[in-house]
């Protein structure tokens, strides 16, 4: 089992065969070891596996101390170690992507881990964000969520009167979509793809769910409110 030890070995190992910066290098070990533990444990759970291989095309990772942002004008560049020196390269951003970089002057964004991929001869930078500040509201006003089917969730002010409904039948189609596929590779005993459209739909299904609460806060900040009521919860898996 991959410990501090194999990782000063493996590390110190591939420090001699190249001349990636050590900060690279380290990022790189540390997506081995966790493809390896991952291959270790599908193992012993019985799950039909093979040794983790990696293509030329793998993302290089960068913690946050090994690439920066640095504005020219109105235009945005981002830096990272290659042989020795730190070029700058353009950015091509949306407004939105502009808007968000605009905060990190203002130290309400903290740059974390990024990664530089290639895909289809473009090259991508993606990089965590972290928000320093939380948007908050004050006051008394309560606003109530009712979870259900035909509706996933229904928000409604009282103080001002407003509901907002979100539609369930997005969820409902993918189940079906996913059980009916399940059904069809039962037929054929293929268990290893049921068990992959599981762990798919679930997380399908947690980004749904992570989505769905971004709106309903953001319709609570809309209407100004302190407080958002969730319904009891008990034994939602059951009534769901």
């Amino acid at each position: 089992r991959p410990n501090k030890t194999s990782h000063s070995q493996l590390y110190s190992y591939l420090k001699k065969k190249t001349t990636i910066p050590s900060s690279v290098l380290n990022e790189a070990v540390r997506l081995i070891r966790s493809r390896w533990i991952t291959f270790c444990k599908q193992r012993k759970q019985h799950i039909k596996t093979s040794i983790p291989h990696f293509k030329n095309t793998v993302a290089i990772g960068f913690n946050n101390q090994n690439w920066s942002v640095r504005k020219d004008g109105c235009k945005y560049s981002i830096g990272f170690p290659i042989n020795g020196s730190k070029p700058y390269f353009e950015l091509a951003l949306s407004d939105r992507q502009k808007d968000t970089l605009d905060r990190l002057s203002t130290a309400q964004i903290k740059i974390g881990n990024g990664q530089l991929l290639e895909r289809k001869n473009k090259w991508y930078f993606v990089a965590t964000l972290n928000f320093s500040e939380s948007e908050q509201t004050t006051g008394d006003n309560i606003v109530g969520v009712d979870l259900g089917l035909n509706n996933i969730a229904v928000c409604y002010d009282k103080e001002q009167g407003k509901t907002k409904f979100y539609s369930g039948k997005e969820i409902r189609f993918h189940r079906t979509r996913y059980a009916s596929r399940r059904k069809s590779l039962g037929k054929v005993k293929k268990l290893d793809c049921i068990r992959k459209s599981r762990t798919k739909e679930r997380r399908w299904m947690k980004d749904f769910n992570h989505k769905l609460s971004r709106r309903i806060i953001n319709f609570a900040l809309k209407v100004k409110t302190g407080i958002i009521h969730l319904e009891n919860l008990k034994n939602i898996r059951t009534t769901a």
